[in-house]
């Protein structure tokens, strides 16, 4: 029989959203008190529907979702995607469109582009309620995998320049889907994955960024300027990951506090051993005080954490982070449930 209480015990409200694995066409497991369904279809959207674009793209994001779509205080809804170029296509690049409140609209008839590399995509968006929006994504820049963020030399013009902090080792070190938030003084923070350059090659370092937007004296959006992080310079390594974990990183409203989450396993050999953990800055990302296990799964437990987590701090302050969790004992299987969390974090000064 499966153990399900320890994790239920952690949150008495167990499993309150259900991810609807329908839409990619995975069946669904929630608890015991669940049945086993097959696949469904969503329901009929609410209001009316507006068609961007055609992505091409069929396993479009696997265990890299973040955060495509935003509105601004004046009503604009901004969004970022990855599109393949066409149907036979190996050439995918980031684009960008708005919509416009007022004429019920794309402000584009054809999205604007984004990068300006031969490769990019697996892109995240955050958004100032002043209108300025700024994606986050990878792209190959020369022979390797960059991240970076962009800035539009206008709120919705479509004319993004991108900049990207520089590596701590060399050239040839490899980055890859990054992460982004915003804070409340306008500081981007940025989360992604380094490759190790040494075995095991399927771990990964999981790195922090942080920059600000450049604007010239007349307004215009000029590039990120990347702030010194860590030792050995704009990026500071906070742990190591599998390469397949679930990342984010959050900003709190009300203060200089910054979260990032991901998956860990207390031994690199146990590839499916992982719990969520999640670290806490208070001084807007400059110092990261030890990380703290989420889940704190036990050996007998059934379930280990898995791939996407999300994370976000609501008005008052309170951090949230939801996970999905996957059979541990049957992996890989295409059984899956969504667990919440919820915390009131205090400073330990």
């Amino acid at each position: 029989m499966r153990r399900y209480s320890k994790i239920l015990q952690q949150d008495t409200r167990g499993i309150i959203l259900l991810l609807l694995l329908c839409s990619i066409g995975l069946p669904c497991l929630a608890s015991p008190a669940f049945q086993r369904r097959g696949p469904h279809t969503l329901d009929d959207p609410l209001g009316e529907r507006y068609e961007v674009d055609q992505t091409w793209g069929f396993r479009y994001q696997f265990g890299r979702v973040a955060r495509k779509i935003a509105a601004d205080d004046s009503g604009y809804v901004h969004m970022t995607y990855m599109c393949y170029l066409s149907q036979s296509s190996n050439l995918r690049h980031v684009f960008y469109n708005g919509w416009d409140p007022t004429t019920r609209a794309f402000i584009f008839p054809q999205s604007a582009l984004v990068d300006a590399m031969s490769r990019a995509g697996y892109p995240c968006l955050v958004t100032l309620a002043s209108g300025w929006c700024f994606p986050a994504y990878h792209c190959m820049v020369g022979q390797y995998w960059r991240c970076g963020i962009a800035i539009d030399y206008m709120p919705r013009i479509g004319a993004f320049t991108t900049t990207y902090p520089s590596s701590p080792i060399g050239d040839d070190i490899e980055f890859l889907w990054p992460h982004a938030a915003i804070g409340r003084d306008s500081t981007l923070h940025m989360v992604c994955l380094r490759q190790q350059g040494s075995p095991p090659e399927e771990y990964f370092l999981f790195c922090y960024a942080q920059g600000h937007p450049n604007w010239d004296e007349e307004g215009h959006g000029l590039g990120i300027v990347w702030d010194t992080v860590g030792a050995t310079g704009e990026y500071a390594c906070l742990d190591t990951v599998p390469g397949y974990s679930g990342l984010d990183v959050t900003c709190s409203p009300l203060n200089d506090r910054v979260v990032v989450s991901y998956l860990r396993a207390d031994d690199p050999l146990l590839a499916t051993d992982h719990n969520l953990w999640i670290r806490i800055s208070e001084d807007g990302g400059h110092n990261w005080p030890d990380p703290v296990n989420v889940t704190t799964f036990a050996p007998e437990d059934t379930f280990r954490a898995y791939m996407d987590c999300s994370t976000i701090f609501d008005r008052s302050g309170d951090f949230h982070v939801a996970f999905v969790a996957s059979r541990v004992l049957e992996f890989p299987n295409d059984d899956y449930v969504v667990w919440s969390r919820s915390f009131q974090l205090r400073s330990q000064q």
